[in-house]
């Protein structure tokens, strides 16, 4: 499973959740990051996939924070 197949995956899990439901958010974002990660560790930066992953990441987590401080409000 490629980063971008790893992201749209999450994109059309989050679909289905509820905004206010900040716990499974987070857990699938955490999920996804955790596989995306794997994908880097496997293939390294200079790899298609590594940079795929890379930017699927900076995604991820900036999705990761804006839940977080949505959370705290």
């Amino acid at each position: 499973m490629t980063p971008y197949d790893i992201y749209k995956k999450w994109e059309a899990d989050l679909s289905y959740v509820a905004p206010e439901e900040f716990g499974v958010m987070m857990a699938k974002t955490s999920r996804a990051i955790t596989a995306c990660e794997d994908v880097f560790d496997a293939h390294g930066p200079n790899t298609d996939a590594g940079a795929e992953a890379v930017e699927v990441l900076q995604k991820l987590r900036a999705f990761e924070k804006e839940l977080r401080l949505r959370r705290e409000s």
